[in-house]
């Protein structure tokens, strides 16, 4: 006998677990079944095809659906189906409305082929599409419930990690550790200062709150350091300012590749917070910090003292804090193995 061979088309763009859901029934129904992810090389779509496929091909394995395969495909639907070897087109509908669409589309491919259209209903699933799952993902709202596992570890943005600690607990040290782990590392402070401060629009928001911030139309970097760094409420005020400018600067070095991005921090607000997914402190005892920051930089107990005074405590850093590292000793073989252990339980993660 021959066998029934069914084509399964749609963007997929992400593939969700209505998509599923009808893939199973129509593994219940047909010999064969075969997914076929459209894309148009002049249209941008939202996660690359051939990722999608390679995501899809791992779901159809964990669900056992042996007779059902993925492939990409780039020219009329119903000439690939037809290359495919295809009688039928399976179709997914939620509602009456997907219904009227689904059917005036075949009615034209009525026209074009000898192919006989099957709809089949995504059951508890038909409230999910791919346009809400983009858009959830866009304003950052939880979609994991609405697509496969391995197509939201695709599709997911990466694990955002704050490292946060006070001055001298070691903060820096730990990030270049992760960067030569090879995991992008950003510091925030650097972007401030290389490009945050470059926007005439913060200086000039700056220079409103306090006019000595600003000189020659350049940061003054002694003033914030000498007024507004060792000042608390001063401090808070700048921060306010600044984290949104910062977060979009990270936001636009964040890649698709990667899987955990780690930015070292000196200051968590509220908003900061909800920014990051994970947050790591870094503490050492007081001596320790004191010692380091009058070895690299020079500073007077007295000026350190000042500064660690404007910053959260040790213990305000543990308290929100995901994870803590203790750094009071430098031993940089055990501040490593430290990190590495910090690494482990962040890949749990995603």
């Amino acid at each position: 006998m021959k066998k029934t061979i069914a084509f399964y088309p749609g963007s997929f763009d992400p593939f969700t677990n209505g998509h599923l859901e009808v893939a199973k029934k129509a593994a219940k129904l047909f010999d064969k079944v075969i997914i076929g992810i459209g894309y148009n090389s002049k249209k941008k779509r939202s996660f690359l095809a051939s990722k999608m496929q390679s995501a899809i091909q791992k779901v159809l394995s964990r669900e056992q659906l042996d007779n059902v395969s993925v492939e990409t495909y780039d020219i009329l639907t119903v000439k690939e189906a037809e290359r495919l070897g295809a009688t039928y087109l399976v179709r997914g509908i939620r509602n009456a409305d997907d219904y009227s669409y689904e059917e005036n589309i075949a009615t034209i491919n009525d026209t074009l082929s000898n192919l006989e259209t099957i709809y089949l209903r995504a059951g508890n699933c038909g409230n999910i599409s791919s346009s809400l799952v983009r858009e959830l993902k866009a304003y950052g709202e939880d979609y994991k419930k609405y697509v496969p596992e391995e197509i939201y570890r695709l599709i997911r943005k990466p694990l955002k990690v704050a490292i946060v600690g006070g001055i001298g607990s070691g903060k820096s040290t730990v990030r270049d550790i992760i960067y030569d782990m090879g995991y992008r590392a950003l510091d925030a402070d650097r972007l401030y200062n290389e490009e945050v401060v470059a926007e005439e629009s913060y200086l000039s928001q700056l220079s409103q709150i306090w006019p000595e911030a600003v000189k020659d139309d350049k940061l003054n970097r002694r003033y914030l350091r000498d007024v507004v760094f060792s000042d608390k409420s001063k401090l808070e005020v700048l921060n306010r300012l600044s984290h949104p400018l910062i977060k979009r600067k990270i936001l636009d070095l964040i890649t698709e590749d990667d899987s955990i991005v780690f930015v070292e921090v000196s200051a968590i607000d509220d908003n900061t917070k909800d920014f990051f997914d994970k947050i790591v402190a870094i503490v050492a005892d007081t001596p320790t910090r004191i010692s380091r920051v009058k070895k690299r930089n020079g500073f007077s107990e007295a000026t350190i003292k000042k500064i660690m005074n404007s910053q959260p405590t040790e213990e305000e850093l543990i308290d929100i804090a995901d994870i803590t590292v203790v750094n009071s000793t430098d031993n940089k073989d055990d501040l490593e193995t430290a990190v590495q252990a910090l690494i482990y339980e962040l890949e749990k993660e995603i």
